[in-house]
């Protein structure tokens, strides 16, 4: 577990914070804990979006050597059926 090290203030509406108390007593954890986690899984998460679109907006600008489908399909089957059973 992260060693705490800064200090963050967040003003909620009462009923934001009393569903959050309530989640946090249920899962049997302190609200600060519960924020803790929620806070790294939704950015991790971001995170993990902006990989992978960045991953295919780069493949996308590739220029590959890459036939038709029909084309494909058909070296794809010769090729098949060059392999033993």
């Amino acid at each position: 577990m992260a060693v705490t090290t800064r200090k963050a203030q967040v003003v909620l509406a009462q009923e934001q914070y009393a569903l959050l108390e309530s989640y946090a007593r249920q899962q049997g954890k302190a609200v600060s804990t519960l924020v803790r986690e929620v806070l790294e899984r939704t950015l991790l998460a971001e995170l993990e979006q902006q990989r992978r679109e960045a991953a295919l907006a780069w493949f996308k600008g590739q220029t590959l050597p890459v036939s038709d489908w029909p084309t494909m399909e058909r070296e794809i089957e010769d090729r098949y059926s060059e392999c033993p059973p």
